[in-house]
């Protein structure tokens, strides 16, 4: 069996800690993770 598929790169999850750095430097992240887990309370 062959699979075609490939990894083209690699994200983050994104915080609220990170925003300010990410808005002013643009990493070159090609993706941004962003769980709902992260921002409800329980």
């Amino acid at each position: 069996m062959t699979n075609s598929a490939s990894i083209k790169g690699a994200g983050i999850g994104l915080r609220s800690p990170h925003y300010q750095y990410i808005l002013t430097q643009k990493p070159a992240v090609p993706w941004f993770e962003v769980l709902s887990d992260n921002y409800m309370s329980a």
